[in-house]
């Protein structure tokens, strides 16, 4: 089926973010329950949400605490970080490149506040007329309903859209919902499992119109 659509991962695809959420995780963990929590500890939940990542972390360690409260508060101090937060190397280019040939869109697990912010103060929210967040689904990936509901509101049917994702999270949701799945690598992650993605890239610069296509 011929391409139509590629719909862009946010976080650790064309955003160098997780470092950003990462800090904003820790001081959360720290202040509220007084642990201190290695970076590598929380490497292995890159793509999951700040409610995902904070459900596993505890439940492995034996804390009770309101997840959803903290999660809340995670978010909203994540946009005060804004200044670690920049586009991947690549990014801009290969979104403008796609935004030439095909429809594009931002299907981010992060919530709406999180996504608009990020991506206005970096330059590249003027690219994008469809943004599906976590805000907008009531499962979050690895559900394939974010996906979906991007399908849906650009109008094309699953199997014409390509993905560009980057953890195993957003792999799953990807091909759940039908699509195609270009894997990025993040070096940020640990050895995450990209073998469901259909094609493995090294970085963002590395894909272009004919791989796209190729696809199809």
């Amino acid at each position: 089926m011929t391409i139509k659509a590629v719909l862009f991962d946010m976080d650790g695809t064309i955003l160098d973010s997780e470092p950003a959420h990462t800090k904003v995780l820790q001081e959360v963990i720290q202040k509220e329950v007084g642990i201190d929590i290695s970076e590598e500890d929380i490497r292995e939940y890159i793509g999951l949400s700040y409610d995902k990542k904070l459900e596993i972390i505890f439940k492995r360690m034996g804390i009770k605490k309101d997840i959803y409260n903290l999660a809340d508060m995670a978010r909203k101090k994540s946009l005060e970080n804004s200044h670690l937060v920049a586009k991947m190397y690549g990014a801009e280019e290969l979104i403008k490149r796609m935004k030439e040939n095909f429809a594009i869109a931002l299907v981010t697990g992060s919530g709406r506040d999180q996504a608009d912010f990020f991506m206005e103060s970096v330059g590249l929210k003027k690219y994008f007329k469809t943004i599906v967040t976590s805000d907008d689904v009531k499962r979050n990936k690895p559900s394939p309903d974010i996906y979906l509901l991007a399908a849906e509101k650009l109008k094309m049917k699953p199997e014409e859209c390509v993905s560009i994702e980057d953890s195993t999270t957003g792999i799953e949701s990807a091909k759940s919902a039908r699509m195609i799945c270009i894997a990025v690598r993040n070096q940020y992650q640990n050895n995450p499992d990209l073998s469901k993605a259909d094609l493995i890239v090294e970085s963002l610069s590395d894909i272009s119109l004919e791989m796209i296509r190729d696809l199809g």
